[in-house]
């Protein structure tokens, strides 16, 4: 039953009958991932003193491992806004047809469902892609030049994102 409606996003994007509400499936994923989420094995986080013991020569050159309660969503759609207009049950005009990302984790048995900014879901895509933390937040700042990396690194130890910190220094 864990799996149940893994399939509905996609269902929904080839349905007739919502095939005219294209940002209906993202919606439902953002559903289905945070069922994931909460029922993802227990994972503990470092704490930022447990990380702040980690020289940063060492540190920038360590891959991060995120909670495997963590996803990351992209939408060419206001998916975020649309979704906590629902949640929350406000009637906030929304015009959908914009770009947004949102970030889905679990903070103890609380899921949190939160929107973030291209920068920093261009910076977690590269963790989760494998890539150190300093080239994770050199290629940031390559692209999006005014972008704060003290801010990006923040993000993780905010929101307890860093599980794990492998060091391979071959």
């Amino acid at each position: 039953l864990l799996n149940f409606g893994l399939d509905f996003p996609d269902f929904l994007a080839a349905f007739e009958h919502t095939k005219n509400y294209a940002y209906l499936p993202d919606l439902a994923r953002i559903d289905m991932l945070r069922h994931q989420a909460y029922h993802t094995a227990d994972e503990t986080p470092l704490t930022a003193n447990q990380i702040q013991q980690i020289p940063l020569e060492e540190l920038a050159l360590s891959q991060i491992q995120l909670p495997k309660s963590c996803y990351i969503l992209t939408s060419e759609f206001k998916i975020y806004s649309l979704w906590k207009n629902i949640h929350t049950q406000t009637d906030n005009e929304i015009h959908i047809d914009s770009v947004e990302h949102t970030l889905i984790y679990r903070d103890d048995l609380h899921v949190k469902t939160t929107q973030i900014s291209k920068e920093e879901y261009y910076f977690l895509r590269k963790i989760e892609n494998g890539c150190t933390l300093g080239n994770s937040l050199e290629d940031t700042l390559k692209e999006y030049s005014d972008c704060n990396t003290s801010e990006l690194f923040a993000l993780l130890i905010n929101y307890q994102l860093i599980i794990y910190i492998h060091k391979d220094f071959k």
